[in-house]
């Protein structure tokens, strides 16, 4: 599904397909704030785990950074099964997809359901285009409007 796609069923609410097992598609609706908001506990666990992961890494202790991998995609699968039981039965999924499909559903679910992260994203796509657009001057215009940006009087108001 193609981002304009996502962004038009999220605006609409329609399910969003997480997983397709044996020829069964399992999806589910994105969830009203204040069910997404318990969830999104979970999401916080996800996030430190992953954390930990990294700085395991980095500190170069393969062992540990094994453990800690292995904790973060347990996260995963326990935050993204978590969401929506009813609808994402663990039992029937867990054991015929891999973690780059439960990361790819952890990412959709967390884009369609924290308004923040549809606000980052648009900010993150404003900035992509501005950086395209300035590949495209030459090294004189780019200087004179940085100059330009410099000079400004940043505003007191």
């Amino acid at each position: 599904m193609t981002d304009a796609k996502r962004d038009a069923a999220i605006r609409r609410n329609a399910p969003l397909v997480l997983f397709e097992v044996d020829g069964r598609r399992y999806q589910t609706p994105v969830l009203p704030i204040n069910k997404a908001d318990e969830w999104f506990a979970l999401v916080d666990v996800v996030m430190e785990t992953e954390k930990a992961a990294v700085a395991a890494a980095g500190a170069g202790d393969i062992v540990a950074a094994r453990a800690a991998r292995r904790a973060y995609a347990r996260a995963l699968f326990d935050c993204v099964f978590a969401y929506n039981p009813e609808a994402l039965p663990r039992d029937a999924i867990e054991e015929h997809v891999g973690v780059d499909e439960v990361v790819s559903a952890f990412h959709r679910l967390v884009s369609a359901t924290d308004p923040f992260e549809q606000v980052m994203e648009g900010a993150a796509e404003q900035q992509r285009i501005g950086w395209a657009a300035m590949e495209h001057l030459d090294k004189d215009t780019l200087g004179r409007l940085v100059g330009q940006h410099l000079a400004t009087p940043a505003s007191t108001e």
